[in-house]
Protein backbone atom coordinates (compact mmCIF):
# COMPACT_ATOMS: atom_id res chain seq x y z
CA UNK A 1 0.00 0.00 0.00
CA UNK A 2 1.11 3.55 -0.70
CA UNK A 3 2.11 5.81 2.17
CA UNK A 4 0.24 8.78 0.74
CA UNK A 5 -2.41 9.84 -1.76
CA UNK A 6 0.18 11.20 -4.20
CA UNK A 7 1.96 7.85 -4.73
CA UNK A 8 1.26 5.23 -7.36
CA UNK A 9 3.00 2.21 -8.81
CA UNK A 10 2.94 0.30 -12.06
CA UNK A 11 4.01 -3.31 -12.53
CA UNK A 12 5.01 -4.16 -16.08
CA UNK A 13 5.87 -7.82 -16.66
CA UNK A 14 7.53 -9.05 -19.81
CA UNK A 15 7.65 -12.62 -20.98
CA UNK A 16 5.75 -15.67 -19.84
CA UNK A 17 5.46 -16.45 -16.12
CA UNK A 18 7.76 -19.10 -14.71
CA UNK A 19 6.25 -21.78 -12.50
CA UNK A 20 8.50 -22.12 -9.49
CA UNK A 21 6.60 -24.89 -7.71
CA UNK A 22 3.60 -26.97 -8.76
CA UNK A 23 0.31 -26.46 -6.88
CA UNK A 24 -0.08 -28.31 -3.59
CA UNK A 25 -1.98 -31.59 -3.53
CA UNK A 26 -5.08 -29.82 -2.17
CA UNK A 27 -5.24 -27.36 -5.09
CA UNK A 28 -4.75 -30.17 -7.63
CA UNK A 29 -7.51 -32.17 -5.93
CA UNK A 30 -9.90 -29.22 -5.98
CA UNK A 31 -9.14 -28.68 -9.66
CA UNK A 32 -9.85 -32.34 -10.40
CA UNK A 33 -13.19 -32.17 -8.57
CA UNK A 34 -14.19 -29.03 -10.49
CA UNK A 35 -13.20 -30.57 -13.82
CA UNK A 36 -15.10 -33.78 -13.04
CA UNK A 37 -18.20 -31.81 -12.09
CA UNK A 38 -18.04 -29.73 -15.29
CA UNK A 39 -17.62 -32.92 -17.35
CA UNK A 40 -20.61 -34.52 -15.60
CA UNK A 41 -22.99 -31.71 -16.60
CA UNK A 42 -21.38 -30.85 -19.96
CA UNK A 43 -24.26 -32.45 -21.90
CA UNK A 44 -26.92 -30.42 -20.07
CA UNK A 45 -28.47 -27.17 -21.35
CA UNK A 46 -26.56 -23.98 -20.53
CA UNK A 47 -28.49 -22.93 -17.41
CA UNK A 48 -27.89 -26.22 -15.59
CA UNK A 49 -24.42 -26.71 -17.05
CA UNK A 50 -23.29 -23.47 -15.40
CA UNK A 51 -25.51 -23.44 -12.32
CA UNK A 52 -24.58 -26.86 -10.92
CA UNK A 53 -20.81 -26.16 -10.60
CA UNK A 54 -21.63 -22.74 -9.15
CA UNK A 55 -23.85 -24.30 -6.47
CA UNK A 56 -21.63 -27.28 -5.67
CA UNK A 57 -18.17 -25.75 -5.49
CA UNK A 58 -18.46 -22.04 -6.21
CA UNK A 59 -17.19 -22.29 -9.81
CA UNK A 60 -19.30 -19.43 -11.15
CA UNK A 61 -17.45 -18.89 -14.43
CA UNK A 62 -20.07 -18.27 -17.09
CA UNK A 63 -22.92 -17.75 -14.62
CA UNK A 64 -25.55 -15.45 -16.10
CA UNK A 65 -25.27 -12.03 -14.41
CA UNK A 66 -29.04 -11.99 -13.94
CA UNK A 67 -28.86 -15.28 -12.01
CA UNK A 68 -26.00 -13.92 -9.90
CA UNK A 69 -28.13 -10.84 -9.17
CA UNK A 70 -31.03 -13.10 -8.16
CA UNK A 71 -28.75 -14.92 -5.72
CA UNK A 72 -27.65 -11.59 -4.23
CA UNK A 73 -31.23 -10.27 -4.01
CA UNK A 74 -32.43 -13.38 -2.17
CA UNK A 75 -29.41 -13.59 0.14
CA UNK A 76 -28.22 -16.87 -1.37
CA UNK A 77 -24.74 -15.78 -2.39
CA UNK A 78 -23.28 -18.32 0.04
CA UNK A 79 -24.52 -21.03 -2.32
Amino acid sequence: PADGDDLAAVLDATGAPQVRDPPDLWWRGAGAVRESLRDTVAHRPAPERVLVPALVDGDDVGLDPAVADDFRATGLTHL
